[in-house]
């Protein structure tokens, strides 16, 4: 079993994926149905950033742990582990967003119910190449991380979430924590 993305909620920096689908024996059982069409599986199961692709007013960026497999509406940036960090920040900020927003057209009144997040609008918007390891980097990270991990953890106490647990067991939710933390 694999879990696939389709962009989901509003949620930033962290995204629950609750959806799965049988990749058993490298999707033997999908590849069988007449007229599937299985696209770019050596990106399968990579750690990313997705998004979803028609946000209402503002969208959101979220990391996407390994073992998931993308849609044609879960759109994917791949990166290392330690450019998802840096990404995701810049992703999620106002001026990013606004940006994006510039680019798009929209419809008329302040809803945003247009909006349609395409990788084309997306990856039009410049982003600093190599911030490296200078101070804005590490203060970047700084800010990030406890937001990544308080909206991971928020998630995951859901019922509804692939990795809810009993939160009167510590162990099993620090077991989750421990396996969903990238960054």
């Amino acid at each position: 079993m694999g879990s696939i993305c389709q962009g989901g909620e509003y949620s930033p920096f962290y995204a629950d994926i609750h959806l799965v689908v049988n990749w058993e024996n490298n999707g033997d059982e999908l590849c069988s149905f007449k007229g599937s069409v299985i696209r770019n599986p050596n990106y399968y199961f990579r750690p990313g950033i997705t998004w979803p692709a028609r946000p209402l007013a503002r969208g959101s960026f979220s990391v996407v742990p390994p073992g998931v497999i993308p849609s044609h509406v879960g759109m994917m940036i791949y990166s290392d582990i330690d450019s998802l960090r840096r990404l995701i920040g810049v992703l999620n900020s106002d001026v990013f967003i606004e940006l994006l927003h510039l680019l798009m057209p929209r419809g008329t009144g302040n809803t945003g119910a247009t909006l349609k997040y395409e990788i084309g609008y997306v990856t039009a918007v410049p982003i600093p190449d190599h911030i490296s390891y200078s101070d804005s980097y590490l203060q970047l990270i700084e800010l990030v991380n406890p937001l990544y991990n308080m909206v991971m953890a928020k998630k995951i106490a859901l019922e509804t979430s692939i990795d809810f647990s009993n939160l009167s067991d510590c162990t099993k939710a620090d077991q989750a924590l421990s396996r969903k933390r990238l960054i």
